[in-house]
């Protein structure tokens, strides 16, 4: 088992276990890089949806939906 500064690095990272305690550790997942040419894509999509101001939305849709109720 690889070891790393007197422990084993199965024991602090990895996988999901149970500590010496009992409680439940759920490391976190590594970030991947986004590849150049998704990016690329995200970009070309965001730039075809047209740019709509919150205010904008909100006015259209009000109309249409039923009133909420005043709760607090």
């Amino acid at each position: 088992m690889a070891k790393g500064y007197g422990v084993s690095v199965y024991r602090t990272m990895g996988a999901v276990r149970l500590d010496e305690q009992g409680k439940l550790v759920i490391p976190p997942l590594s970030a991947e890089d986004i590849p150049t040419e998704a990016k690329a894509l995200r970009d070309e999509l965001a730039s075809m949806l047209p740019f709509v101001p919150i205010v904008s939305l909100l006015i259209e849709l009000l109309p249409s939906s039923p009133p909420a109720p005043l709760t607090f």
